[in-house]
C-alpha cells in the first residue's frame, strides 16, 4: 500500500528519523497555510495527502485539530539518492481519480527534473477533488547545504523547520514561478507569496466543475 494512513484521533507517531539528532527548530511564517486550512475546514472529514516525511506535529494538527484523514507519501525516499539519475520517474500515486481533498507539497519538486516534476504534478491534479486545495512550497534560491529539511505545522500561520543532520546526495534545484504555473496549468492559482525564508508558497485550487479546470 503506497499511502500510510494515519486515522484521526489515533495515537501520534514517533519521528521516523528516530535517533538522528536535529538542529534547533526555527518557526517561520506561512501566509497561505491559513487559506489551505480554511478550504479543508469546509469539507466533512477531508482526506489530505502530505508529500514529505511524517511528523508528529502535522499528524496532530491535521488529524486531531482538523479531523482530517492523513496519508503520508515520502516520495523523496523513493528517488535514487545520487547525482547520476536526475531523470528518475516516480511511480503513479495509488489513489483513485478525484479522491483527495487537500495536498501538502513541501519541497519534493525541488529534487525532481522538469519531466519528472510534470508527471507528478499531473498525477496530483488527477487525484485532487473538484474544489480541492494544493499547497506547494519550493525554494527561491539554491542552497549549498544538502541536509534534509522537515516541515512541521505549528498553527494556521506558522511552520517549524528542522534541519536534519543526515545529508542528501541528490541535489536540489530552483524552480521558477513560470515553471510552477506551467506544471499545474490544470489548476487555478489562488495565491503565491515569496517568504523571507527563501521559500515560495503557492496555493492551487481545482475548479469545482469537474473536467473544466483552468489556470488563472
Amino acid at each position: 500500500m503506497i499511502g500510510a494512513l494515519m486515522s484521526r484521533l489515533g495515537p501520534r507517531q514517533r519521528d521516523p528519523i528516530g535517533a538522528v539528532p536535529l538542529n534547533p527548530a526555527k518557526v517561520r511564517s506561512a501566509c497561505l497555510l491559513a487559506n489551505f486550512v480554511k478550504a479543508l475546514g469546509k469539507r466533512p472529514e477531508p482526506i489530505v495527502v502530505e508529500l514529505g516525511p511524517a511528523t508528529e506535529g502535522n499528524v496532530a494538527f491535521l488529524g486531531e485539530h482538523m479531523a482530517c484523514r492523513i496519508f503520508v507519501e515520502d516520495l523523496l525516499e523513493k528517488l535514487p539518492q545520487d547525482d547520476a539519475d536526475q531523470d528518475a520517474v516516480l511511480p503513479p500515486l495509488g489513489y483513485a481519480d478525484e479522491s483527495v481533498d487537500g495536498i501538502l507539497c513541501w519541497d519534493i519538486f525541488d529534487y525532481l527534473s522538469p519531466s519528472a516534476g510534470q508527471d507528478l504534478a499531473d498525477d496530483l491534479a488527477r487525484v485532487l477533488r473538484p474544489g480541492g486545495a494544493l499547497l506547494l512550497y519550493h525554494r527561491t534560491e539554491s542552497l549549498s547545504d544538502r541536509r534534509r529539511v522537515k516541515y512541521e505545522i505549528v498553527d494556521e500561520e506558522s511552520l517549524r523547520w528542522r534541519i536534519c543532520n543526515d545529508a542528501l546526495s541528490r541535489p536540489s534545484r530552483v524552480l521558477q514561478s513560470r515553471e510552477v504555473a506551467r506544471m499545474f496549468r490544470s489548476l487555478n492559482i489562488a495565491g503565491a507569496i515569496r517568504l523571507k525564508s527563501q521559500m515560495r508558497e503557492v496555493l492551487f485550487r481545482k475548479s469545482s466543475m469537474a473536467g473544466q479546470s483552468r489556470l488563472t
